[in-house]
């Protein structure tokens, strides 16, 4: 389903009728995941579990965000370069 490239649009939990957090609930709740893979299509689809893989020990990608550099001056890093608080 989402590999690297894909760019996922919404992920949210789908909550019957009863509250999840309810001691009455019997059933688990899905997720409801929306997502663009690298073709532009945008697919929807509703899952028991979510898994995130964010390859923390594959090579580093960082998103380009537009206005970045003129309203952020501090140190930007990935989180595989990050070790200990200074």
């Amino acid at each position: 389903f989402i590999h690297y490239g894909c760019r996922v649009e919404e992920l949210s939990l789908n909550l019957e009728k009863q509250s999840v957090f309810s001691p009455d609930c019997e059933k688990w709740p899905t997720f409801r995941l929306k997502w663009t893979p690298g073709d532009g299509d945008t697919c929807e689809e509703t899952f028991d579990a979510v898994l995130v893989c964010n390859g923390h020990y594959a090579a580093p990608s960082s998103p380009t965000i537009p206005g970045m550099e003129q309203h952020f001056h501090g140190d930007l890093l990935h989180s595989i370069e990050y070790d200990a608080p200074e």
